[in-house]
């Protein structure tokens, strides 16, 4: 409880310009408290700014499915081999 009713004490105010949901204000104001915490949470500039580009990334697959854009299983293949570090 302590948490949720006192985040925002602990909040750095980290830039979040570079959000791709920035200039969307309706999901701006849907993703904010996530993005709230993860600010609280950072014990860094670098490791928000990590998550900020996981975001964006996750959006940018997200609107690539959503768009139909068919990835090829070679593709598909060394996409994930770079998400978990495998050679």
């Amino acid at each position: 409880m302590y948490w949720r009713n006192n985040y925002y004490k602990h909040m750095h105010g980290y830039d979040r310009t570079e959000l791709c949901f920035y200039n969307d204000v309706r999901k701006m104001r849907n993703i904010s408290p996530l993005i709230d915490v993860i600010d609280a949470m950072s014990i860094s500039k670098e490791v928000f700014d990590y998550w900020i580009d996981f975001l964006n990334k996750s959006n940018a697959d997200y609107i690539a499915i959503d768009s139909n854009v068919r990835v090829t299983e070679p593709e598909a293949v060394q996409a994930f081999n770079e998400y978990v570090g495998a050679k």
